[in-house]
């Protein structure tokens, strides 16, 4: 058994129709029906592909739900240091989130689209093109405010991906060693907020001591005003703070041991407070090729959209003369 195209299957049927002496409004409806039948065909395509890229999107876009806080910015800032830190991709993340709700909204539509399109494909009555033209139309304007959207926030990521700039870790310990050398008097921890509170409150709370490592009774303090000029250091009662001492906090550290604060025995002491900052730099779990996913995606996702868009005026079109054919 031979079977034939469907499409000469219609032309054939037209002409047969044309034979018989059918008028031309029936063979015009039919080539209507014929048109419409592909062009829906088209569009729920396009739709199931929004819908399949929306769910990818709105995968790739949880990533800021297990982004790190921004520990540096609020260590640096506590030190009132001339330094200004601009976290990692903070920027990109407020717009990913953007486009999480974004994603979500475009999924919910499409899904609704889809089964909406699909019931009125069963629907027989004379008002159906009506209906068609009435779904058309909201779903034109809806995409085009889904899709104007998502093409702004991938731009904004875009741009902020291009212009992200590294921490200067260079200049920020200068200024970190310049604050320290030049303006710590003091161990003692009081309510006045000179720079020595401050170092000294850091010094407990980010469980460090010093910008470079500590590793004798040699070391950073040994050009402050404390070692120089007055206060324990000078006086060679300590040669390290003794908030720099392990395991203590801001109501006892005026009961560190000697082998720490005196003797620096190794062991006794933290780290150093740049190496901390460091690591306390590692802000963000977004790595650069998810970046660059979300925002593809997000482009591919508006692009669609806009196809869509242009097939619904099409059909639009098609539905409107349809039903003013004579």
């Amino acid at each position: 058994m031979k079977f034939r195209n469907p499409s000469k299957m219609d032309e054939i049927q037209l002409q047969n129709m044309k034979a018989n002496g059918t008028d031309t409004e029936n063979v015009q409806k039919h080539r209507f029906k014929k048109v419409e039948k592909k062009a829906n065909h088209t569009l729920l395509i396009l739709m199931g592909g929004l819908t399949v890229a929306s769910i990818i999107l709105v995968s790739c876009s949880t990533i800021p739900k297990i982004t790190k806080p921004c520990a540096i910015k609020e260590a640096i800032e506590s030190l009132k240091i001339d330094f200004t830190v601009s976290c990692k991709y903070e920027d990109i993340e407020e717009n990913i989130k953007s486009m999480f709700i974004i994603s979500w909204i475009s999924f919910v539509f499409n899904c609704i689209w889809l089964l909406l399109v699909l019931c009125l494909s069963f629907v027989q009555t004379e008002r159906r093109r009506t209906c068609f033209i009435a779904v058309y139309i909201i779903f034109a304007l809806v995409s085009l405010g889904i899709s104007i959207p998502l093409l702004i926030c991938s731009k904004k990521m875009a741009d902020s991906k291009s212009s992200q700039q590294h921490l200067d870790y260079g200049t920020l310990k200068k200024v970190m060693l310049d604050s320290l050398t030049h303006s710590f008097t003091s161990d003692v921890i009081t309510s006045s907020g000179t720079v020595s509170d401050r170092w000294n409150k850091f010094f407990i709370k980010y469980d460090c001591c010093a910008v470079n490592q500590v590793i004798s009774t040699t070391n950073d303090f040994d050009t402050t005003p404390w070692c120089t000029t007055s206060g324990s250091c000078q006086q060679t009662n300590s040669q390290i703070p003794k908030t720099c001492c392990k395991d203590v906090t801001e109501h006892d550290y005026v009961n560190a041991t000697d082998s720490c604060h005196a003797t620096v025995n190794t062991g006794s002491y933290k780290d150093s407070c740049f190496s901390r900052v460091k690591k306390l730099s590692d802000n963000t779990s977004i790595q650069e090729y998810q970046i660059d996913a979300i925002i593809n995606l997000s482009f591919i996702l508006a692009l669609m959209a806009i196809v869509a868009i242009l097939q619904v005026i099409v059909m639009t079109v098609h539905c409107f003369l349809s039903l003013h054919e004579k």
